[in-house]
């Protein structure tokens, strides 16, 4: 019987997993990609990034990870 994973745990073995796959260059024009999806009026990636802190596109990156992570790691533990 396998024990259950806790998210932090379930997530570093994704973050592992995605480790050279994905550059943050990736994530970014992912996380700009929706935003020109849902507004066609921002500007380049390179000047939209540009309003926000570091902090900021962190917090954008983690919110956009969650679900994603947990989506695969459910698939992960279902095989």
């Amino acid at each position: 019987i396998q024990s259950a994973k806790s998210d932090t745990e379930i997530m570093s073995i994704v973050f592992n997993e995605l480790s050279g796959k994905l550059e943050l260059v990736d994530i970014l024009n992912l996380l700009w990609s929706m935003a020109y999806a849902a507004d066609d009026s921002i500007p380049s990636a390179d000047v939209f990034f540009d309003d926000f802190s570091i902090t900021d596109v962190y917090k954008m990156i983690s919110e956009l990870l969650e679900p994603f992570i947990s989506s695969l790691a459910v698939k992960k533990n279902t095989k």
